[in-house]
């Protein structure tokens, strides 16, 4: 996904070469720390928004592995906790939606095409 962002939003294909360059002979761990990957458009709270996404991601994932099928494992509770659930979902993607006050859909992945 991330060679194919390349080459849509790159100028010329000389853009690709350098991307891919450093995409893959770039390795810095230590951007997560010193502050520079702020530089990159995330603010604080996006960047804390995706480590509570990434520790999420890391629950459901084990989740996965211990009962099976979520979808299975949630058809077999009572409905109430179903439609909690479903509510929940709904709401946390509401909540942690990008439609803010600066939301430009412009800025949508397709909005140079």
């Amino acid at each position: 996904m991330c060679v194919v962002f390349g080459i849509a939003r790159s100028e010329n294909m000389a853009q690709v070469g350098m991307l891919w360059s450093h995409l893959f002979n770039t390795y810095n761990p230590w951007i997560l720390f010193d502050g520079s990957i702020y530089q990159l458009g995330l603010g604080v709270k996006e960047m804390q928004l995706v480590i509570i996404a990434i520790i999420f991601l890391f629950m459901i994932e084990s989740l996965k592995y211990r009962i099976g099928s979520l979808r299975e494992a949630l058809q077999k509770q009572n409905i109430i906790f179903r439609w909690v659930v479903i509510y929940l979902l709904i709401f946390a993607v509401i909540t942690f939606g990008v439609y803010g006050p600066n939301y430009n859909a412009v800025d949508f992945i397709y909005g140079g095409f």
